[in-house]
């Protein structure tokens, strides 16, 4: 899972337990790096939950170790849409993050879930999508967005678990079986693919996802250990009277947080009111509204942190 990624110098540098900010050119140091406790046996140990403080955004990290005996898999709510820690919940889930784009007015996946090596969410079955003239000449692309797999691999020393993040045509390394792949996007590490993905296009002014503006974002990367990085930036409540604005993270700034925190490998999840993240039995949500509420929205599909053959049978 190695990649050539260099990363750029960074106005967020992690170091240890606090985040240097580069801010109007002036470099401040906020407190950060602040950890949970834990009442799982595994957490604490293999899966780490974290914040960093920003003046614009709380960052919450949670990191899963390569050796962990857990299993990081989607799953969905085949009737319709669900909140995370619903669904989080019914797995009896240390960790849990929401996962792909749906749309909204009819509930169907615009991206594509595999679990236990079989389609479960397909966009094209999606009418909305593949019907819709302001998309039709993005499709093929729209249809080969980053998702995260999971692999089943043989080696020397029997079969390994493997994680990654890949385009969906993209074909499975030989000697695997690819278990399951929960697709959103676009990639951020090593490269960000905005345009390769459809989510932007300078010729037409389109840009999906707001790319550049502060907004809550969800995310994941993969670290050349195999560490596995669930990353939440959610937005900032007003301070009494006075709304911080805008808050949040640009998608550029959501691959930089990756990139300083180790990953090669980085993907957005959907964001904005869709962004929540789910620990040891207490959910956070990313996005607020006007008087700083937290928005809690249902989502389609998620990623949930098992521990070993702790996973329910998906029922459909």
């Amino acid at each position: 899972m190695r990649s050539d990624v260099v990363p750029s110098s960074s106005a967020l540098t992690v170091l240890g337990s606090s985040v240097e900010v580069e801010t109007n050119g002036d470099t401040v140091l906020v407190e950060g790096g602040t950890e949970v406790e834990s009442s799982s046996p595994l957490s604490g140990e293999y899966v780490t939950y974290e914040t960093f403080d920003l003046p614009h955004s709380l960052i919450h990290v949670i990191r899963i170790a390569p050796d962990a005996p857990v299993t990081i898999q989607p799953v969905v709510d085949p009737d319709g849409l669900e909140k995370l820690e619903v669904l989080a919940e019914q797995q009896g889930a240390i960790a849990a993050i929401n996962g792909g784009f749906f749309d909204p007015n009819n509930q169907q996946t615009t991206s594509y879930v595999t679990i236990a090596g079989t389609l479960v969410l397909d966009p094209e079955q999606n009418r909305g999508l593949m019907e819709n003239p302001n998309v039709s000449t993005y499709l093929p692309r729209i249809l080969n967005r980053a998702e995260f797999r999971r692999y089943q691999c043989a080696t020397a020393n029997g079969l390994e678990t493997d994680y990654a993040i890949a385009a969906h045509n993209r074909l499975i390394p030989s000697g695997c079986q690819l278990m399951d792949a929960l697709g959103a996007g676009p990639a951020l590490l090593p490269e960000f693919r905005g345009e390769a993905e459809a989510f932007i296009d300078a010729t037409s002014n389109r840009d999906a996802l707001g790319a550049s503006r502060p907004n809550a974002r969800s995310g994941l990367g993969i670290t050349p250990d195999g560490t596995i990085l669930l990353i939440m930036a959610a937005q900032r409540p007003p301070v009494g009277d006075v709304a911080v604005s805008p808050t949040g993270v640009s998608l550029f700034e959501l691959a930089q947080i990756m990139a300083d925190l180790g990953a090669e490998q980085g993907m957005n999840l959907d964001g904005g009111s869709s962004s929540s993240l789910y620990y040891d039995g207490t959910t956070y949500y990313g996005r607020l509204d006007v008087s700083g509420n937290e928005i809690r929205r249902s989502v389609k599909s998620v990623l949930v942190v098992t521990k070993n053959n702790g996973m329910q049978a998906p029922s459909f």
